[in-house]
């Protein structure tokens, strides 16, 4: 059984995960989660109509909101388990303009947490970030304390992994995930560095 969640508990049966996919495109991480046979996606959300379109040719797209993500409030989202954002990585990016955070596509992680503010008693258990792994040193490795460091401040408390797709498919593709769970759910961790965390999370 899982740790009790002072907020609201975990579901007992893997089947009842409920999923809220942010940056939605054409549904990538509802393929992802949804072959893992425990997760179902109940909301989606993105701003181009190209990537909606396929979306809804691959799944069904009756939940999924065409809008941007700015204009999203809290009690636009169901009650789910999991909240799952792969934010723009334009100006994380090493072949990009490295504006980081502040950046206007990058900086739509803030938008994502302030959705998440707004939620209140209703933020998901949990939540799944997946960016690139230059997301480590954009502005010396700052703007990925100041990512962590909000969601903490949310309450979740945060996991770092570094996989490559080169595991599933032929081609190396590196990314970053930060796993979090509110605070009653702790990862516990002993920061060992393996395949998946390089030594430098530790830091």
């Amino acid at each position: 059984m899982p740790p009790e969640n002072p907020h609201r508990a975990l579901p007992t049966r893997l089947a009842e995960f409920r999923v809220a996919e942010f940056v939605a495109g054409i549904g990538l991480v509802r393929w992802a989660v949804e072959s893992a046979g425990c997760f179902r996606v109940v909301w989606a959300n993105d701003i181009d109509p190209t990537k909606q379109a396929l979306y809804s040719r691959n799944f069904d797209g009756d939940h999924f909101l065409l809008s941007d993500v700015r204009t999203v409030t809290g009690e636009a989202i169901p009650t789910v388990d999991l909240a799952t954002a792969s934010f723009p990585c334009t100006d994380l990016s090493l072949a990009g303009n490295r504006a980081g955070l502040a950046g206007s596509q990058s900086g739509m992680l803030w938008e994502f947490l302030r959705v998440l503010a707004s939620m209140d008693d209703r933020r998901p258990p949990a939540v799944l970030l997946e960016n690139v792994p230059s997301f480590a040193s954009s502005h010396g490795g700052q703007d990925l304390l100041d990512a962590v460091t909000a969601l903490n401040g949310l309450g979740y408390s945060c996991d770092l992994l570094v996989v490559d797709a080169r595991h599933f498919v032929a081609q190396s593709r590196p990314r970053l995930f930060i796993v979090g769970l509110r605070r009653g759910d702790e990862i516990e961790s002993d920061w060992t560095p393996s395949s998946i965390r390089p030594k430098w999370i530790e830091r």
